[in-house]
């Protein structure tokens, strides 16, 4: 996969981070954090190790014009949520976590179906995951930028002031963690745009 993929990670993880401290969850802001590091973990394991059927799903990304997540079911029979869950439970890690990191593909609707214990927390990490195309970062296997429906907004408890006051600290809070990792190659990667 793409470094541009590998370095989304990070992003999503800081997003995820703001938007919980944002939202007056400061408790769960750290576990935010490391599950949008771990959200794309399955998709690591599927082109690792399922690489020629992987190159299958890119190519059906392509010629279908769908998602990633789509592409993943129709070809694969399963996706990398799935499998990032099965990952994560073998690895014993706390329910939260598994919950958020495999939850970032949920739509609203399939939000209140699956047994997600936190579904606000798993609302702020689907919302970091469809947020980052707007702020030219992530990648969700397409080049479609999002609609975010106003539930979303309601189901994290942010208004779209809020979404602009994460997007104007993005940058720092990335930078910031990119320092403490002693990342400075990675840093290149985000420089600001020019006007």
């Amino acid at each position: 996969l793409a470094v541009s993929s590998r370095a989304a990670l990070w992003e999503i993880g800081v997003l995820a981070r703001r938007i919980a401290q944002t939202a007056g969850e400061k408790g769960k802001a750290e576990t935010l954090f490391t599950a949008g590091l771990l959200h794309d973990i399955g998709k690591f394991l599927l082109d690792e190790y399922c690489h020629v059927d992987y190159r299958r799903v890119l190519e059906h990304v392509v010629q279908n014009h769908t998602s990633l997540i789509d592409a993943e079911r129709a070809v694969l029979k399963t996706d990398h949520c799935a499998v990032a869950r099965e990952l994560m439970t073998r690895w014993k890690l706390p329910g939260s976590l598994v919950d958020y990191a495999a939850s970032h593909h949920l739509t609203l609707l399939s939000l209140e179906r699956e047994a997600v214990a936190d579904k606000r927390g798993a609302s702020m990490i689907a919302l970091a995951n469809l947020y980052a195309p707007l702020l030219e970062t992530g990648y969700s296997g397409h080049d479609r930028l999002y609609d975010i429906e106003s539930g979303w907004f309601k189901a994290v408890g942010l208004n779209t002031a809020a979404l602009n006051d994460i997007a104007s600290d993005f940058e720092k809070d990335l930078h910031m963690v990119l320092d403490f990792l002693g990342a400075a190659d990675l840093k290149e990667h985000y420089k600001p745009a020019t006007a």
